[in-house]
Order: C-alpha cells, then sequence, then structure tokens
C-alpha cells in the first residue's frame, strides 16, 4: 500500500504537538507523551507505506530529544524507530528474495563500513566504545532505509520539503530555547536552565545537537530551489532559517555558506538567484565584521594554529603504530578516550575539531582517502548534470550546494554519528538513487 503524497502532513503534524508542548511549557524536563504518539504514528505509517518511513526518520531524530528522561533502554524513540524500519526491511526483503544491487559509489560506502567495524576491533577499548559503534552501524541502517523508501524524483523532492519542514520545527524550538535562556546543547535528561547570558554574548542560540546549523544550512539551500505555490512563503521559510543561522552564530556555517553561495552563483545562470545569493552574501560579510570587533567572537588566527598543531601531532603520532595510522582508534574515540596517546595529538586545542581530522584519527588513512575520494566524485557528477533539464538540474543543484556546504564545514566542524549525521546520510542515499535513475536512463 502506498499513501498518498498528502499524507506526509499528518507526520508533519504529529511531530509538532511535542514542539507545541516545549512553547507552551519550555522549563519542561521533556514530553514523553507527545514524542512516543509521535513515535507509534510514524512506526505505523512506516509498515502501512515504506516510502514514509525516511521522513519519519529525518523529523524523529532531530526532535526526539524533546522526550527528555523518558528513554527505553538509554534509547530515544528515533533510535528504536531507525532499528525496527530495519528489522521490517530485512523480513521484507527475505520474503521477497530481492537481489541487493549496488549504486554508484556504494562498493566504497561497504569500505568504509567494514573499516570502522576493523577500527572497533582493533581499539581494544570495547566497552568504551560500544555505544559509538552502534550508533554507526544506525548510520548504515539509515542509508539502506533511505534508498528503500525513494523510487523517483517525485520522492525526493518531497525528502527535500521533509527536510525544510523539521528546520522549521527545529528552528521554532531553537528560537524558543534562545529566549528563555536555556541552553539546550548541555541538556541530559531533561533541560539546564541558566538565568542569564554573559555580557558578551552576542548571538548564543543553541540545540541540542551543536552541529544542527549544517542541516538549517542544508535546508537553506533546498528551499532556494524547492518550488513553492507562495512565493511569500519561500521568503518567509527563508527569513527564519537565516534568522536562525544568526542567532547561534557559529562561524563555520557563516563562512561554509558564503563560500557555498559564491560556488552556486558561479555555476548558476539564474539572475535571480544571483540577486538573493549576493543580497546574502554582504549581509553575512557585514554581520562578520560587526561580530568580529567582540573579542569573545573574533576570527582569530591563534584557533587556526592550534588546529594545526593537532594535525602535525595527528600525523606524528600515529605514522609511528601502523595499525592506528590505517585503521584508527575507534569510532568516537576522539571524544570517549582520554589516555596519553589521544592527550599527546590534541595538546593544546583540547579537541579535535575538524571532521576530516576526526576520521583520520577514528578510521585511519585508508578510510580518510575513500571518504574524500567519495565526496570529490559526487562534487563532479552534479557539476556535469547541473544543465541538464529542469527537475534533473534542480535536484543536482541541491545535492551539489549541500555538498559543497558540508565539505567546507568539515574543515572545522565535526559531525561523527550523530542525528545530525543521519540527514546527511540520508542525503548521500538520495544523491546515490538519483545519480543512479539518471545516468541508468541515459544508457
Amino acid at each position: 500500500m502506498r499513501i498518498t503524497p498528502n499524507k506526509n502532513y499528518l507526520i508533519y503534524l504529529i511531530w509538532f504537538f511535542p514542539v507545541l508542548g516545549y512553547l507552551i511549557s519550555p522549563f519542561s524536563t521533556g514530553y514523553p507523551g507527545l514524542v512516543w504518539l509521535a513515535f507509534l504514528v510514524s512506526l505505523v505509517y512506516g509498515i502501512i507505506d515504506k516510502s514514509t518511513i525516511i521522513h519519519s526518520i529525518a523529523i524523529s531524530g532531530l526532535l526526539s530529544p524533546l522526550v527528555g528522561s523518558s528513554k527505553l533502554f538509554s534509547f530515544i524513540p528515533s533510535e528504536i524507530l531507525v532499528v525496527l524500519f530495519f528489522c521490517l526491511f530485512i523480513a521484507r526483503w527475505i520474503n521477497n528474495g530481492v537481489k541487493i544491487r549496488l549504486t554508484f559509489g556504494e562498493m566504497g560506502l561497504l569500505i568504509l563500513l567494514f573499516i570502522v567495524i576493523l577500527s572497533y576491533l582493533f581499539s581494544y577499548e570495547y566497552e568504551i566504545l560500544f555505544k559509538a559503534f552502534i550508533n554507526y552501524l544506525i548510520l548504515f541502517f539509515v542509508y539502506v532505509l533511505a534508498k528503500d523508501s525513494i523510487t523517483s524524483t517525485s520522492d525526493i523532492f518531497r525528502y527535500f520539503r521533509t527536510l525544510i519542514v523539521v528546520s522549521i520545527l527545529v528552528s521554532i524550538v531553537i528560537k524558543a530555547g534562545f529566549d528563555n535562556n536555556l541552553i539546550l546543547a548541555s541538556a541530559n535528561n531533561g533541560i539546564i536552565l541558566i538565568q542569564s547570558y554573559p555580557d558578551w554574548v552576542l548571538f548564543r542560540a543553541s540545540y541540542f545537537y551543536t552541529n544542527i546549523f549544517l542541516v538549517l544550512g542544508a535546508a537553506l539551500i533546498a528551499n532556494f530551489y524547492i518550488n513553492y505555490r507562495s512565493l511569500t512563503l519561500r521568503l518567509l521559510v527563508s527569513i527564519l532559517l537565516i534568522y536562525t543561522i544568526f542567532i547561534m552564530f557559529n562561524k563555520t556555517i557563516l563562512i561554509g555558506l558564503i563560500l557555498t553561495i559564491v560556488s552556486m552563483i558561479l555555476i548558476n545562470s539564474r539572475s535571480i538567484l544571483k540577486s538573493v545569493g549576493v543580497l546574502f552574501l554582504v549581509s553575512i560579510l557585514i554581520l562578520l565584521v560587526v561580530i568580529n570587533l567582540d573579542d569573545k567572537h573574533a576570527i582569530l588566527t591563534g584557533s587556526f594554529s592550534a588546529r594545526l598543531v593537532i594535525i602535525d601531532n595527528a600525523f606524528h603520532l600515529l605514522f609511528n603504530d601502523t595499525q592506528k595510522f590505517l585503521f584508527g582508534l575507534g569510532p568516537d574515540s576522539t571524544i570517549l578516550l582520554n589516555n596519553n596517546f589521544m592527550k599527546g595529538i590534541k595538546d593544546l586545542q583540547g579537541t579535535i575539531d575538524s571532521g576530516f581530522m576526526v576520521y583520520f584519527v577514528e578510521f585511519g588513512l585508508i578510510f580518510l582517502l575513500i571518504f574524500l575520494w567519495l565526496i570529490f566524485m559526487h562534487i563532479i557528477k552534479f557539476i556535469g548534470l547541473r544543465c541538464s533539464t529542469l527537475n534533473l538540474s534542480i535536484l543536482s543543484k541541491v545535492f551539489l550546494g549541500i555538498l559543497i556546504l558540508v565539505t567546507l564545514s568539515l574543515f572545522t566542524q565535526r559531525m561523527g554519528s550523530s542525528k545530525v549525521m543521519w540527514i546527511f546520510i540520508q542525503i548521500l542515499a538520495l544523491s546515490n538513487v538519483f545519480l543512479n535513475m539518471r545516468y541508468k536512463k541515459g544508457s
């Protein structure tokens, strides 16, 4: 059975209720009844129609922290939902006996998964890194379910609309938390309240996942291209997303958006997008200049120098250990391990911020090289498709813009296996399906 596209609106509505509960009572320690109800509805919808699964995972992944302390064996609803959907996929696959065919780039992804397993096995820190290892397996489940949910370019358009919807809901939560002096990034089994922000804080809203601004940036890119019946609605959504990104004030996403916009302007011939892009670019540049006047937010070379020290330390220490150089120290070891080896890598910075360096330290050089190769090949493919027919051109530019944004952000921002990474794993799965459709049709 296949639910009509409009039925996705019920998923949006049911997950709006926990957000509404948060708006009504932001100081609560959670909204378990509303979140678990949304979980059940999403599960039933996924059983009835597998095309809704990718939408439910995207929304539940980002909004499930509103459940507060009412978890099930330390798992939030979205994690349970993914596992149940994957079990359903396995049962359906065994029953139908359909052969699984790899699409563009998926052999490389399987090799990456194999390296993650080897990295965990060679870490010998099985107890400490077990949950992190499970999180990476869940990323694999998310990819498979996303690929299984999509059968046409129309499904891909619907997913990007879902991405915009969940970004709107997330923006509402971020804005409400900021207005009530809540640091959602510090929430643990509930929401932590502080009395006031320090005087030097100009913009510092937060969310349960610190790198959520990458999702907002991706939604902003999609919002430029996905068609609406109302131009006013597109404008209002853009204003909300831009405003939310501004109050979170993360230099990574602001600079990343600047460079992404410049890249997209260079490959896009539509004057309207150029005008909007230039206006947005100028506004961000002005904001950065103003913010840079404050010492606490200034873009300083010292931070960049500290990251270079980490890169040098990582190569020096890992190069002396062949096994660690090839397969790393294990999933999330840069966060969970605090041994002398890890302290030697972190040195002055105290943490490893760069996503690329995190992958190198946790999974080794082979993983990093394959990962970079996959990104490069996808970007090249989408650049080649940017002048195709209308629908192909639109999707190609959305995928290309998001890939550029994520690639630039990974230089200074880690992603790991968080629920934000779920979104980009889904987008990667959709991009592979899209490329397979395009080149299969052209052959």
